[in-house]
């Protein structure tokens, strides 16, 4: 991830292992911290004592990665060939992001702008002025939270925030509670693709959307009882009522 060039994956990843560490389950975290600093410190030497320009521009892709997702307005300055265009890519968001929640707010604020309506029409007159985007194909604002409020206005925007909500509590509950590691994963993977449909197009589209909701299903079923177990309890509870009753 570090390598890649998606950020929103990377700050999913983030996500999942700081819920863990926050949670005690530390051996992850601290085997990707580790990971990560052996890497950089490979580069380093690399870069410094083997004066190789491809570690080098590894370690500036990755430092102007991390930075520019914290440059929300999209001014910071990129040097790295990977890097140099995130800048752009944030303004671009942050525009598109702005005009939505303007337009659903003065068009319908309660029910939203529908499914039918055209979201990227309006950005484009805004950031596209000259007509030069004829070929745009995006529609969707790259953030699930911002298509809930277009589309459904607070409505949806309150439902999905509360289902937000509910999983965060159901991943607390198991993170604290359950020693199956094959759970965590589970519903740690479920944050990663969420934070990711944050800030691109993950949950609109079966490509994200039949991941996450398969993942979200089965961390469910793996938390609730099983039908033996069940039976067992049951059988347990018999013998013990009978044991009273005698």
């Amino acid at each position: 991830l570090l390598a890649s060039d998606n950020r929103a994956s990377f700050l999913g990843l983030i996500t999942a292992a700081g819920l863990l560490l926050v949670a005690g389950k530390w051996r992850f975290p601290a085997t990707l911290g580790l990971t990560g600093a052996f890497a950089v410190l490979i580069l380093t030497g690399m870069a410094t004592i083997g004066n190789s320009t491809w570690a080098a521009g590894k370690i500036q892709g990755t430092t102007d990665r991390i930075y520019s997702i914290l440059d929300y307005r999209g001014e910071g300055a990129y040097m790295s060939g990977d890097s140099y265009y995130k800048g752009h890519n944030n303004q671009f968001r942050a525009v598109w992001w702005k005009n939505i929640v303007t337009e659903a707010w003065e068009t319908n604020p309660v029910l939203g702008m529908g499914f039918g309506h055209d979201m990227a029409g309006a950005f484009l007159q805004e950031y596209y002025p000259e007509g030069t985007a004829e070929e745009f194909s995006a529609r969707s604002p790259h953030n699930i939270a911002i298509t809930a409020f277009g589309r459904m206005g607070l409505v949806g925007l309150a439902l999905w925030l509360s289902f937000c909500t509910v999983l965060l509590k159901r991943t607390w509950h198991e993170l604290r509670t359950s020693e199956d590691q094959t759970n965590w994963a589970l519903w740690c993977g479920a944050w990663v693709i969420l934070v990711s449909a944050t800030f691109g197009v993950v949950l609109e589209g079966p490509m994200g959307a039949v991941v996450f909701w398969s993942i979200l299903g089965l961390a469910h079923s793996s938390a609730s009882p099983q039908p033996s177990d069940l039976v067992t309890d049951f059988n347990s509870n018999d013998d013990s009522s009978a044991g009273s009753v005698k």
